[in-house]
């Protein structure tokens, strides 16, 4: 039987709005999956626990898909735990650009954004992940 998902890709990197759904097929969005297994993700998880960040970053961008949302929000946050802000905006952008209805990169955004004193924007992050906006 043939499925079809439905994505929310944006409009241009960066934007601050959501975007309608438009309809892929089941084929088409295989690539926007991660394909870190739940092994590889405990052994990133404990190396970022045990203050190893950049080995954590490292091994993250080893599985890294620059097709799904989902492994940039996690390079996003494993930069933004390095202090690097700025590549940590470029990840969360790009989530956003795959996924405008992304509601945990909209925090994250939304929270490096006021971190950064940019709170017009980082309210805007915040207002488009609140489920009343999705």
């Amino acid at each position: 039987m043939f499925q079809k998902y439905v994505v929310y890709p944006g409009r241009e990197k960066g934007a601050l709005e959501i975007t309608s759904g438009q309809p892929i097929c089941n084929k088409c969005q295989e690539n926007m999956f991660d394909t870190i297994n739940a092994e590889e993700t405990a052994n990133i998880i404990l190396l970022l626990q045990n203050g190893k960040a950049q080995e954590a970053l490292e091994r993250q961008m080893e599985n890294y898909n620059p097709n799904s949302p989902a492994s940039n929000y996690n390079v996003g946050n494993l930069l933004s735990n390095l202090h690097r802000l700025d590549e940590a905006l470029e990840y969360y952008d790009t989530a956003l650009f795959l996924d405008t209805h992304y509601v945990k990169a909209w925090y994250r955004k939304g929270a490096l954004l006021f971190y950064t004193d940019r709170h017009p924007d980082a309210a805007k992050c915040f207002e488009n992940g609140s489920v009343e906006t999705l």
